[in-house]
């Protein structure tokens, strides 16, 4: 019966002009603010997993810092004579003795690195940045990576990394490479002298100056994707060496087949300072989190102005059908069996908006996941809506 009314009052033409208007516009509401949300659910979830795949493939799953230089180590049982161990020999087994062999396993790929905070001095003036020490097999896959933008054929756009990037030559690693972000903030270029100061040499009397060393820019490397590294010059190990003024962490990044289950691994690293890609990126996290929440709480508002509006729909229903009521009365209907009828039209009227919404919602999502269409600006890597 509630059916029957509802069809006869809401969708009928015999029902007045001013509740059919506000029953369509309510269902209109009620299917907009459904396809709206899981449109921006799914979109919202596109983008958290496009930037969780992107930072799993670049990014250390796992990032472990020693005490103390790990790489000093005894020539012979029989002297106390230390000599440092090239990067490239370093082995996962050599430090992690606690790791298992399913763990060992595990491991996709290990890098050590040396790291220190200096003082660049350029014509500028000084910055704050932090210098990475690489392996030679490391420094050489940098070095590949890097553009050479002294190049007369390069050709610069929108102050971004030359089209051509040419093979450097072995003679480079003598020098630093420059981030593309403080190439841009300093104003250096190749070929231009940087002078370094460690923070400690800054302690120093004012009679005593502190320890500098000269370098040379050989590169600049293009834009990363890692803050860190936006802000980060690069040399081979051992050339940035200040001696006692010298304040270099050691630090290894671990890259798992699952790194998931980051967590799980993370144990077996408890007598070393560790920090997971999740911990790393926790900001980020929280500010796509946050997005999305807002995001929906505000379409869930929608949905709920429209929700009363089906409520005002049905009261002014109930004014204008008085004698419509009075016959159910007169014929034996109770006023609790009435509000029920009436309360039923209202849920059928949103359920067919509900499921006109999540029909249309779903639609549209995988028309976009079927279909990579160029919708964002040019700006971005992807222009694509996941």
């Amino acid at each position: 019966m509630s059916f029957y009314f509802f069809r006869r009052y809401f969708l009928s033409s015999r029902s007045g002009s001013l509740i059919k208007l506000i029953s369509w516009l309510c269902l209109a509401g009620i299917t907009v603010s459904i396809t709206a949300l899981i449109l921006i659910i799914s979109i919202m979830g596109g983008f958290g997993e496009a930037i969780k795949s992107r930072l799993l493939s670049k990014q250390a799953h796992l990032t472990v810092e020693f005490n103390n230089n790990p790489f000093l180590l005894k020539k012979n049982t029989h002297s106390n004579k230390k000599e440092s161990l090239f990067f490239d020999k370093i082995n996962p087994e050599l430090f992690f003795l606690n790791l298992t062999k399913e763990q060992k396993k595990q491991i996709k790929k290990f890098t050590v690195f040396e790291t220190q905070e200096l003082i660049l001095k350029s014509k500028d003036g000084f910055k704050g940045i932090s210098a990475i020490g690489y392996s030679e097999k490391k420094w050489n896959k940098k070095l590949e990576t890097a553009v050479p933008i002294d190049s007369p054929t390069s050709i610069t756009i929108n102050n971004s990394i030359p089209t051509n990037a040419l093979p450097l030559k072995a003679e480079s690693q003598k020098g630093i490479l420059l981030s593309h972000k403080l190439s841009l903030e300093t104003g250096l270029s190749v070929n231009d002298t940087v002078t370094f100061i460690p923070l400690t040499g800054l302690l120093l009397p004012p009679n005593l100056p502190p320890p500098i060393k000269d370098f040379k820019v050989k590169a600049i490397l293009p834009p990363s994707e890692k803050i860190q590294e936006n802000f980060s010059i690069y040399y081979k190990q051992g050339l940035m060496d200040f001696g006692n003024f010298s304040n270099i962490n050691y630090k290894a990044e671990i890259q798992f087949y699952q790194p998931e289950k980051v967590k799980d691994y993370q144990k077996a690293f408890k007598q070393y300072k560790t920090q997971n890609w999740i911990e790393q990126n926790s900001i980020l996290f929280f500010a796509l989190k946050l997005e999305k929440f807002i995001m929906t709480l505000f379409l869930i508002l929608a949905l709920v102005i429209s929700c009363l509006g089906v409520s005002s729909a049905l009261l002014l229903l109930m004014t204008q059908k008085r004698e419509d009521i009075a016959i159910l009365q007169a014929i034996g209907m109770s006023q609790k069996d009435i509000i029920k009828t009436f309360t039923q039209m209202g849920l059928y009227l949103s359920t067919l908006g509900i499921a006109l919404g999540a029909i249309i919602g779903i639609l549209g999502t995988l028309l976009l996941k079927y279909n990579h269409f160029n919708i964002l600006p040019e700006m971005y890597q992807d222009r694509t809506i996941p």
